[in-house]
């Protein structure tokens, strides 16, 4: 096989990060977790590019915030762009108890 200048390799292009646009997020696990909050906690927002590059980063800023016992995220491609799963085991309960404020 010959290389034609200036296109790369089949090898090169593997290397090269596929850059997509997040287009939605998704929750799997039983989680509490909203999909909506899967965003705020990973620190990115739809229409902003993501790549398999970016995984373990936003694993960290999920685990960062102490809700979880484990965090896996996974991009699945869809024809609107990247959805960002995140599969998810909650650490706590989430359980609020209401607070009494009567007086004695």
């Amino acid at each position: 096989m010959t290389a034609i200048a200036g296109v790369p390799t089949r090898a090169e292009a593997d290397l090269v990060p596929r850059l997509r646009v997040v287009a939605g997020f998704k929750v799997k696990g039983d989680s509490k977790l909203t999909d909506r909050t899967v965003g705020y906690l990973a620190h990115v927002k739809i229409g902003e590019p993501i790549t398999d590059a970016m995984i373990p980063t936003l694993e960290q800023a999920m685990m960062s915030s102490e809700l979880f016992e484990s965090v896996s995220i996974a991009i699945e491609d869809t024809p609107d762009g990247a959805i960002v799963v995140a599969t998810i085991v909650d650490k706590h309960s989430w359980i609020i108890a209401p607070v009494s404020t009567a007086s004695r």
